[in-house]
């Protein structure tokens, strides 16, 4: 562990899935959201992580991001800290995600998105996304699918996961960022923020 800027700093380096929603609210202005967003994509080009792309996120990131994170993007190219991986489709999750989910629109969403989980499988099941409907719907299936329980989910909007601090700190896989226990995260900030 190092110290740097005040943060115990970890020399692991993780290879982690920036979902392009992250990539799409990253903008120059200072609205709350991008500028989370914005201040957690610096913080990553600060760290020496690896981001994941494959064929599907490279494509969503095209079209969906910011003049900003495009920049960034080419920035993490250009310093060879992009890690590209093949789109693999995890026959376990997606009958899960057929068999369980609660409703045609739900599966539709989770389909729609399984992309991400199935990339952070393949390397060290870390996603950054501000999608919490996403983050739910996965959550309500770790119990069916043990492939989605471990798998580390920050967002960096939502304030009280501090995930530009996180990143800082060396991405320790707390377990309340777990999908697995994503709901006891929720339940424990709520009695907090109600005391």
């Amino acid at each position: 562990m190092l110290l740097k800027r005040g943060f115990l700093v970890s020399k692991k380096v993780f290879d982690i899935v920036i979902d392009a929603s992250v990539a799409r609210s990253a903008g120059e202005t200072i609205h709350p959201i991008s500028k989370s967003c914005r201040d957690f994509l610096e913080d990553f080009r600060s760290s020496k992580n690896i981001l994941v792309m494959s064929k599907t996120i490279f494509a969503e990131w095209k079209k969906h991001q910011s003049r900003f994170s495009s920049t960034w993007r080419n920035n993490i190219i250009a310093s060879k800290r992009l890690k590209v991986i093949d789109d693999i489709e995890y026959e376990q999750i997606r009958t899960t995600i057929d068999k369980y989910a609660p409703n045609d629109k739900a599966k539709d969403a989770i389909l729609k998105d399984v992309h991400l989980v199935e990339a952070a499988i393949q390397t060290d099941e870390i996603i950054i996304s501000c999608d919490n409907k996403m983050r739910v719907l996965l959550y309500n299936l770790t119990s069916k699918c043990g492939d989605l329980k471990n798998i580390v989910w920050v967002n960096p909007v939502n304030p009280y996961e501090s995930a530009s601090e996180w990143i800082q700190n060396g991405c320790p896989k707390d377990q309340e960022r777990k999908l697995l226990h994503f709901m006891d995260s929720v339940a424990a900030t709520s009695q907090r923020d109600h005391e």
